[in-house]
């Protein structure tokens, strides 16, 4: 929520980096297969998973267009 907060009202580029850094840590939810395979994580744990890094993905994307915009209109 900070790195909303300081998108919209402060410093838009110290927002988006905190916004980066939050969807990286999206990708934390892969460490579970570093302890266990996929087959031993049940149907539902998988799905929430994948639909954690998918949504990890679209909003480092979201962001990093956001950057180049914001580039751009330098």
């Amino acid at each position: 929520m900070l790195g909303y907060v300081l998108f919209r009202f402060q410093n838009r580029w110290v927002g988006l980096a905190l916004l980066a850094c939050y969807a990286v840590s999206g990708f934390g939810g892969l460490d579970h297969y570093t302890l266990a395979p996929i087959s031993a994580h049940s149907y539902a744990m998988n799905l929430t998973i994948a639909v954690e890094v998918a949504s990890a993905l679209w909003l480092l994307t979201m962001v990093g267009r956001r950057m180049l915009f914001e580039r751009q209109r330098r």
